[in-house]
């Protein structure tokens, strides 16, 4: 049975992604409507490195923002910028859950590096879950038409610092605190963003600083789930919690932007989904510690 902590972590984890999802879909109205993506992370940072200091301050605990492993945060910074650069990029390129589903390879590297860096053990059933996912995410990914390379080379980028980001953050918890990570995180983001963001700056209308406002919202909110969440459990245990992500992508891509998945999302993202309930049943098997059902 999945114990407590490990069920609050992937209630957490569950509400970060949705978080982040929405989060993608306010990036995709944004850089679509001719706002680079450089100019969002810069303004979005700035957004959120205020409303921390202002909690932060007003519950006497500016402490709690202060890394002790400077060095290490820096070094997650710069894997912080590149990792939403290239997904929020690739957003012009493709429609979100095409970009979503991509995404879906930094579970597989996450769960693969928290196998060979942070020395967590799983077995045969597990792997087995990560081959099919993997799998699944290759029939989602088949083109259609004019499907851009660059929008699928951009996400695969941003899959693969994704994945750096979330495995620095489950090594530095060990030693830093969620406010620190998160704070560090934009800081370090924000200030390559401002250094860059003369050669990227467009005016925006008020509209567009209201949904910039929702985005940073939904930023922070994300991030903290999702670092705490990594914090408190495996993160092979909550890697397949990621694929809940397709399903608000292709809610978004309809809703917003009339775009109706093509056949293969749907079947790749099926499996892909199918994949991870079984990984997390076998994560209860183990830890019922009950024989394994044939297989």
């Amino acid at each position: 049975m999945i114990s407590r902590s490990d069920a609050q972590a992937m209630l957490l984890m569950a509400a970060g992604i949705a978080s982040l999802v929405s989060m993608d879909a306010t990036v995709k109205a944004l850089v679509t409507d001719g706002i680079h993506a450089v100019q969002l992370l810069a303004l979005r940072s700035v957004l959120i490195v205020a409303v921390l200091l202002l909690i932060y301050r007003a519950r006497g605990e500016l402490n709690q923002l202060k890394p002790s492993r400077w060095a290490w945060q820096s070094a997650r910074a710069l894997i912080g910028f590149v990792a939403p650069l290239a997904f929020f990029m690739s957003l012009i390129y493709l429609p979100q859950a095409d970009a979503t589903v991509m995404f879906f390879s930094a579970p597989m590297v996450v769960t693969l590096f928290s196998y060979w860096f942070l020395g967590e053990r799983f077995g045969v059933h597990r792997w087995v879950a990560l081959v099919i996912g993997f799998a699944g995410v290759i029939v989602a990914l088949r083109p259609e038409g004019n499907a851009s390379g660059i929008g699928y080379l951009l996400a695969a980028v941003g899959s693969l610092a994704y994945a750096g980001l979330f495995l620095s953050g489950k090594y530095l918890s060990r030693t830093e605190s969620t406010p620190s990570l998160v704070m560090s995180y934009n800081v370090g983001v924000g200030a390559i963003a401002l250094l860059l963001l003369p050669w990227f700056w467009q005016p925006m209308t008020a509209k567009q600083w209201l949904v910039l406002t929702a985005l940073a919202t939904l930023a922070v909110t994300g991030h903290f789930c999702v670092t705490t969440a990594f914090a408190r459990t495996d993160a092979s245990l909550l890697s397949p919690i990621e694929y809940t992500a397709l399903f608000w992508a292709i809610g978004f891509d309809w809703i917003l932007w009339r775009h109706a998945p093509g056949q293969h999302t749907v079947l790749g993202g099926g499996i892909v989904i199918l994949a991870g309930l079984y990984f997390v049943y076998r994560e209860r098997i183990h830890a019922r510690g009950q024989p394994s059902p044939p297989n």
